[in-house]
């Protein structure tokens, strides 16, 4: 379930359990699945894949029946999680896949419970964000709930005040996966004026929503531990954004994370509260804990490599790894040390600079671009003998363009042709 309170796993599976044989031997495979990986028993995994192979069997011979699709997309997302307990992620992406596209071609001839929804459209996004080119599958749907960030003014409850913010984040994943996307990797000064001026639009609506949200915060802060957790991690998520939105064209120009020093800080801060709340700590008392739901583990990462703050950036990275939740596809351990060796890379002193933890990482050091993607995907490998990542840093930026490594501060001002280089 994660850090929020969630109507599919606390409800409904097991109510559809009780009726639908395709569900429940569902359920049996992924209890089966984590029992496995708990204790090993080779047992387990043989009757795992038996009730597997049962309720997808199941599947097939319901299909005439009124709630097929609703048990078809019930048993899709016990299938996801399935596939990624056995370290399957391609295919737990494929089911993810199908089941969108399966809810998103019947939206119109049944009646989908909303919990069920609602898990799709965060998988959904968790995906998009972590795969580049990947736009979200229902991001024009009209089950999506559609709100005007114009007119918040203040949250009824956490529920509400997530909805919202999952749609602004659909329509930023939107924006940046389609028009938006070809410009990326372009100097900013060529970025068309109404692509400058749909970024300006979507950093007020999470200016907006934040204003409403902090007010929110400020009363239900207290209430109880697991709405606290879910605040937080909405909180955490809304300086996520703001950063990711706000530095979007800026790929090659870090000297804009700068301005979101702040901003940084609070989501080292506000995770550390979440990690130390008694709820929390009882849900990560397992070193087999999945969660597909919204997770810290982006927004900790991409403080640890994007962060200048030597000592926030370390604290990103202590948090991850007190964190043993499998965060969907992010394995919490890979990805923690490769927030390190990217770490490694601009402070252990080897491109003429003597870190200091107490100071700015300089231009000169910094780590522009990287290749996660596969990383990420195939976290289970632990070998060392993938390689894992591509590291550039701004020194190879200036040494591929003839230019004096020691003004690369100084050049990197000047310069606006990123365009132009060939970067890894």
């Amino acid at each position: 379930m994660g850090y929020f309170k969630s109507g599919f796993w606390e409800t409904l599976v097991f109510q559809a359990s009780t009726t639908n044989h395709a569900v429940r031997n569902a359920i049996l495979s992924l209890a089966a699945s984590h029992e496995q990986v708990v204790d090993s028993p080779k047992s387990l995994q043989q009757f795992a894949m038996t009730r597997y192979s049962a309720a997808a069997k199941e599947i097939i011979t319901s299909q005439n029946r009124s709630d097929s699709i609703q048990t078809t997309l019930i048993c899709c997302l016990l299938f996801i999680c399935f596939e990624l307990w056995q370290n399957n992620f391609w295919q737990a992406i494929k089911h993810l896949e199908n089941g969108l596209v399966l809810l998103k071609e019947t939206q119109y001839q049944t009646s989908i419970d909303s919990s069920i929804i609602d898990s799709f459209i965060r998988l959904d996004l968790q995906l998009s964000s972590m795969m580049p080119d990947r736009e979200p599958t229902l991001c024009d749907c009209d089950f999506v709930k559609k709100v005007d960030p114009n007119v918040i003014e203040l949250f009824k409850g956490e529920e509400e005040a997530r909805i919202s913010f999952d749609y602004i984040r659909m329509s930023i994943m939107k924006f940046t996966k389609t028009e938006a996307k070809p410009f990326q990797r372009q100097n900013k000064h060529l970025v068309p004026a109404h692509l400058l001026a749909k970024q300006r639009t979507l950093l007020n609506h999470l200016q907006l929503w934040g204003a409403a949200f902090d007010t929110f915060y400020q009363t239900a802060i207290n209430v109880n531990e697991t709405t606290s957790s879910g605040i937080y991690t909405l909180a955490i998520w809304h300086r996520f954004m703001t950063i990711f939105v706000g530095t979007y064209f800026s790929v090659y120009d870090e000297f804009d994370y700068f301005n979101y020093n702040a901003h940084f800080d609070d989501i080292v801060t506000l995770a550390a509260l979440l990690r130390n709340l008694p709820t929390v700590d009882k849900l990560l008392e397992s070193e087999t804990t999945l969660s597909c739901d919204m997770n810290l583990m982006q927004p900790l990462f991409v403080t640890a490599i994007k962060c200048r703050k030597p000592a926030t950036r370390a604290m990103a990275v202590a948090l991850m790894r007190s964190i043993p939740l499998r965060e969907g596809t992010w394995f919490t351990q890979q990805v923690a040390d490769l927030a390190m060796q990217m770490i490694k890379a601009e402070e252990d002193g080897t491109m003429n600079y003597v870190p200091d933890r107490s100071a700015l990482i300089p231009l000169c050091a910094r780590v522009v671009d990287t290749t996660i993607q596969d990383f990420a995907l195939n976290g289970s490998d632990a070998t060392g003998n993938k390689k894992m990542m591509e590291i550039v840093t701004m020194c190879e930026i200036c040494l591929k363009s003839g230019e004096n490594q020691m003004d690369c501060d100084d050049w990197v001002k000047e310069e606006s042709g990123y365009d132009k280089l060939k970067v890894g």
